[in-house]
Order: structure tokens, then sequence, then C-alpha cells
């Protein structure tokens, strides 16, 4: 499945409220939570924004396939992204402060419990679902 999205040039943008300035310990950043991206008051896009990986649902299997041969798709990698860093593999997530992604990075980039500032592709479609992909990660 392929998206072709438009790239949101020269835009920035700041937090904008005190919640994601708590969200972000009072560093300046030029982003949205994952909260305003589910809010879908944007355009589909390219946003950055500050998540900690709740989990990583990534193949068991290395998927690789001899040049030359057809293969079945590869299966694919998904992260669950929260904005509380507060949680456990029992804990109950946030539905409006959490989203499940695409990953378009290797899942050893990511662990478990970090934070990180991820580069995200959010597609909104016309019948409200809104699709999120992980474009790029660094350590926050």
């Amino acid at each position: 499945m392929a998206f072709v999205l438009g790239l949101a040039l020269g835009v920035t943008f700041s937090y904008r409220d005190k919640e994601d300035q708590k969200l972000y310990g009072g560093f300046k950043f030029r982003g949205y939570s994952l909260s305003a991206l589910k809010q879908r008051q944007l355009a589909s896009g390219e946003y950055e924004t500050i998540a900690y990986v709740a989990s990583l649902d990534a193949p068991k299997t290395p998927c690789s396939c001899p040049k030359g041969v057809v293969c079945k798709p590869c299966p694919a990698s998904f992260v669950v992204l929260t904005e509380e860093n507060s949680f456990s593999s029992n804990s109950v997530l946030s539905p409006q402060k959490e989203v499940r992604a695409l990953l378009y990075i290797h899942p050893s980039e990511l662990e478990v419990g970090k934070s990180y500032k991820f580069k995200v592709r959010v597609n909104y479609f016309p019948d409200g679902t809104t699709n999120f992909q992980v474009l790029g990660a660094s350590p926050f």
C-alpha cells in the first residue's frame, strides 16, 4: 500500500499550549503532539512529533528474497507510539494519546519505553480513518 503525500515545505509549528510544554519538558519543540495529529485539523502530510515507544510489532523472521526471484510481500512492522511516559506491558493507553504506525525504518532503531523525535507521514481519509507512517526517528 503506497501513499503519495505532499510535504508541507517552509511551515513550522511551535508547541501551542501549556499541555504541550509539559509533554516536552519545557523544551522548545517545533511540531505537533500525537493528540493534535489525531484531531484531523491538519492537512495530510509529513510532521514531527515527540513520543514514547509503547510496543513494537515486527516479523519474527527476517525478510529476504533472492535477486531475480518473485517472492510474496514481506510482513510489515508496526509501532505503537504514546505521549504518556508512564506505561507498562499491562497498562491501558489513552486512545487519544496513542497511535499505531507503520514503520518505514528498521525496528532495531527503536527501544520500547524510550522517547524519540519522530518524522511521521499522516494521511487523513474521507471515511474518517487516519494512517500514520514512521519515516524517521532520533532519540529525544
